[in-house]
């Protein structure tokens, strides 16, 4: 958690919160079948897409806001008709 202070007052920013809320909305840009799940320094995704693309950009969209947590790729893929 970072504190910041303005003139007037101290502003509270749970930067943990955040970055999961991040990781979870870049994930769900992909599909919304994929879960997120932040244990630990572990950032977990589960669920079901369509491609193998599908995947790998969902893990590569949370590279960027997930440092120094480990991703954990379990996502399943079944093509869709």
């Amino acid at each position: 958690m970072t504190e910041l202070t303005t003139s007037a007052r101290a502003i509270r920013i749970d930067t943990d919160h955040t970055v999961q809320e991040m990781m979870v909305q870049a994930a769900t840009r992909i599909s919304a079948g994929i879960r997120v799940r932040v244990l630990d320094q572990q950032v977990q995704l589960t669920g079901i897409v369509s491609s193998w693309h599908e995947k790998q950009l969902a893990q590569e969209s949370l590279r960027s806001v997930s440092s120094g947590y480990q991703i954990r790729n379990e996502l399943s893929v079944v093509a869709r008709n």
